[in-house]
């Protein structure tokens, strides 16, 4: 339960970005669903094993922290001052 708890707090605080354009599966293969322009995600803030080009950042899903994946930084913009 702490860990779950640890969790939630620390999602709580994570980066949040907005994408700004449709990304499909089938331009971005390692995608597990279409991404839609205006859906937000947080920044991932765990060790990501050198899997994240450099041209992408490690991203997670709101409702799972855990599970990241890489988005394009081109496609992307910052979210400042965002509140649940």
């Amino acid at each position: 339960r702490k860990i779950k708890l640890q969790i939630k707090q620390r999602h709580k605080t994570m980066k949040k970005i907005k994408i700004l354009e449709n990304l499909y599966c089938t331009d971005y293969n390692w995608l597990h669903r279409n991404i839609k322009k205006g859906e937000i995600l947080n920044v991932y803030v765990g060790a990501t094993y050198n899997c994240i080009s450099k041209n992408g950042i490690a991203v997670t899903e709101l409702t799972d922290p855990t599970y990241f994946f890489e988005i394009p930084i081109s496609k992307i913009e910052f979210i400042d001052n965002f509140f649940n």
